[in-house]
């Protein structure tokens, strides 16, 4: 490319409905000093929101423009604050490599970005002990920590779900450090109440609401905590209970933390074959409506897991696991098909998905490396760009999050 020429295409979208007003101003567009066919866009934002920024270019003068592939831009692109200086890197090269010859005009686009106003998660206090707390994300941090639960010694929270239409959590603790029980907290500042359970069933790392909130699925641990589980749905009363998948069925393992997702159209579950070696035996399987498997990945050397489906239900990002114990996150169609890696396995990258923002950015709990033990809730674009702490937590381990509203 000659040229990019900057000619009044700057368009700032703010919502009326936050009464924001933002602006883009001093912008410089230069070629990057060490890789050819990338640029430099740097420029100052003015508002009172955080924004998303994105690059449209023209080739024909301005008269059309084609949208820049996220993958491409790396940089201030999500999440944006106000201030000066800001820098976008776009690889013009990469998107578009048979116009390396042509001028070109760019549009920057800064969309307010969604707010994340609530969030609820497990944090452990200095004895290991995992309870639940709500908070609130302001200015991409959670602030105004509240604690829901409050167990002590051998008694935790270790798994949990919020019903999105009812705002209801059901979570599962321990007793005496191994059986598990289920309760009901009907709002944050509720008592919790005892859900009625099977006499002598121990539940497993794993409780879901049912997609209309009026029933929820759980694991059933055996005689010991992963082996041997089946996973079983029952009403908020105890009536209706039915184990739906036993331990003769291929996903007999399903016993992962958020494992499952219930849809309307059926289950997706990471399982593990009985008495696996390797953590690379998980796969992801699909159980429809009627009740038949398939399964969704086979990938050499990599086990899949914990899976969660974008908002336009068209992908699933998901936990990747190697024969090190390293995990990762990817991506990939609802049924199965090519993944897409946005966090790579490393030593420095202890990671695994806790859900998406929208369709462009995931959650993730992180851990500096995998001998360590703190864990922090981070941001991303599902491009691998853009990582923004939300929590640092200097002596807690923060997980397993979920967004009550954005």
């Amino acid at each position: 490319m000659k040229a990019i020429i900057i000619s009044a295409l700057v368009w700032l979208n703010i919502s009326l409905i936050y009464s924001q007003t933002g602006n883009i101003s001093h912008i410089q567009v230069s070629p990057h000093k060490d890789v050819p066919g990338k640029f430099e866009v740097r420029f100052d934002l003015e508002g009172q929101k955080a924004y998303n920024i994105s690059l449209e270019v023209s080739f024909d003068g301005g008269n059309t423009y084609m949208p820049v592939p996220k993958a491409h831009i790396t940089g201030d692109a999500f999440f944006v604050s106000s201030g000066t200086d800001k820098v976008i890197v776009w690889d013009g090269m990469a998107g578009f490599p048979d116009k390396h010859n042509e001028e070109a005009n760019l549009k920057i686009m800064a969309y307010e970005a969604k707010e994340l106003s609530s969030i609820i998660y497990y944090l452990s206090d200095e004895t290991g002990n995992y309870n639940l707390f709500t908070g609130q994300i302001i200015d991409n941090k959670i602030n105004n920590r509240q604690q829901l639960t409050f167990y002590t010694g051998n008694d935790y929270v270790f798994a949990y779900d919020i019903c999105k239409n009812t705002g209801r959590i059901l979570y599962a603790v321990t007793q005496d450090g191994r059986r598990g029980d289920l309760y009901l907290l009907e709002t944050i500042n509720s008592s919790p109440t005892l859900v009625p359970n099977q006499p002598n069933t121990r539940i497993g790392p794993l409780v879901k609401w049912s997609p209309d909130g009026h029933s929820m699925l759980f694991s059933l641990g055996g005689n010991t905590y992963y082996h041997h589980l089946q996973t079983a749905t029952m009403n908020l009363d105890g009536s209706n209970y039915e184990i739906i998948i036993t331990t003769n069925q291929p996903m007999s393992r399903a016993c992962h933390k958020n494992t499952i997702l219930w849809l309307d159209e059926g289950l997706y579950i990471g399982v593990t074959p009985q008495w696996a070696a390797h953590a690379t035996d998980h796969d992801l399987w699909f159980r429809n409506s009627s009740g038949t498997f398939s399964k969704l990945t086979n990938t050499a050397g990599i086990g899949e897991n914990r899976a969660f489906l974008s908002p336009d239900g068209t992908t699933l990002v998901f936990e990747t696991l190697d024969n090190s114990g390293r995990r990762g996150i990817r991506y990939m169609p609802k049924y199965g098909g090519e993944q897409t890696v946005i966090i790579p396995h490393s030593r420095e990258n202890v990671c695994w998905p806790d859900g998406w923002v929208d369709n462009e950015t995931i959650i993730y709990a992180h851990r500096p490396n995998i001998s360590g033990t703190k864990l922090d809730l981070y941001l991303i674009g599902i491009d691998g760009s853009n990582a923004i702490n939300l929590s640092n937590q200097p002596d807690a381990n923060i997980r397993d999050a979920i967004l009550i509203s954005k």
